[in-house]
C-alpha cells in the first residue's frame, strides 16, 4: 500500500505565497514629516520652557535619619509636605534609614529646615547627618551629566565609521541625537522633574540605539 499523503505533503500555494513586503521608502516623507515636527515642538520647548530641575540640579538641604521602626516613603513624603515643602526626594537606605532633601527657602537657615524634617519624622527619629547641597556642585553634576551622553553619542558614531562607512555613523549620529532631543523634550512638554534618574535614562537610551 502506497504511503498515505497529508494536507501539508500538497500545501496551497495561496497560502504558501510570501507576503508582501511593507513599503517603507514610499512612505517615508510621513516619516520625514513626522520627525521634523517632533524636533521642532521639542527643541522651541526646551529653549522657552526648560526642564523642571529636580532636587539633585538645584541644591537643598540633605538629612539622613533613622529610628527604631522602619520608614514608609509614602508616609513620610506625606509628612515632609505637610511641613510646607512641595517638592522633597525621600530615598531609604540599605541601612534601614532614610535621605530626605528639601530646597533651602530664602528665609531659612539649614538648621531651621533640618529641625523642620525632624518634626515631620515624628517622636523616635533622629538626624544623623545634614548636608547643604549647593547649587553649583548640582550645577556641575548636571554638566557632567550632560557631558557623559555626549560621549556616548559620539562614541557609538565613531565606531559605527570605523565599522562600517562614514555615511551610516552621519545617520547613526542623526538618529542619536533625535532620540536624546526627543526624550528631553517629553520631560519639557509634561513638566516632570528632570533628576539624576532622568539623566541616566537619556543616556542609556543614547548607548541602546
Amino acid at each position: 500500500a502506497g504511503k498515505r499523503r497529508m494536507w501539508w505533503d500538497n500545501p496551497n500555494k495561496a497560502l504558501a505565497k510570501e507576503a508582501e513586503p511593507l513599503p517603507f521608502m514610499k512612505i517615508r516623507w510621513v516619516g520625514f514629516v513626522v520627525t521634523a515636527l517632533i524636533t521642532i515642538v521639542t527643541t522651541w520647548s526646551l529653549m522657552t520652557q526648560g526642564l523642571n530641575m529636580g532636587l539633585d540640579f538645584t541644591g537643598g538641604v540633605q538629612i539622613e535619619a533613622s529610628r527604631d521602626t522602619p520608614f514608609e516613603v509614602e508616609v513620610v513624603r506625606g509628612a515632609v509636605s505637610a511641613q510646607g515643602f512641595s517638592e522633597s526626594s525621600v530615598t531609604p537606605t540599605s541601612d534601614g534609614t532614610v535621605v530626605i532633601r528639601v530646597p533651602l527657602e530664602e528665609d531659612s537657615t539649614v538648621e531651621e529646615t533640618a529641625a523642620k524634617l525632624e518634626t515631620a519624622l515624628g517622636a523616635g527619629a533622629k538626624i544623623l547627618k545634614t548636608d547643604n547641597v549647593s547649587g553649583k556642585v548640582s550645577e556641575e553634576l548636571f554638566g557632567k551629566g550632560v557631558l557623559a551622553c555626549l560621549l556616548a553619542v559620539l562614541a557609538i558614531g565613531v565606531y559605527v565609521w570605523f565599522r562600517f562607512e562614514w555615511q551610516f555613523a552621519v545617520g547613526a549620529l542623526i538618529a542619536l541625537v533625535h532620540d536624546v532631543l526627543t526624550t528631553i523634550g517629553m520631560f519639557v512638554i509634561t513638566g516632570l522633574e528632570f533628576n539624576l534618574t532622568a539623566l541616566a535614562g537619556v543616556g542609556a537610551a543614547s548607548a541602546a540605539d
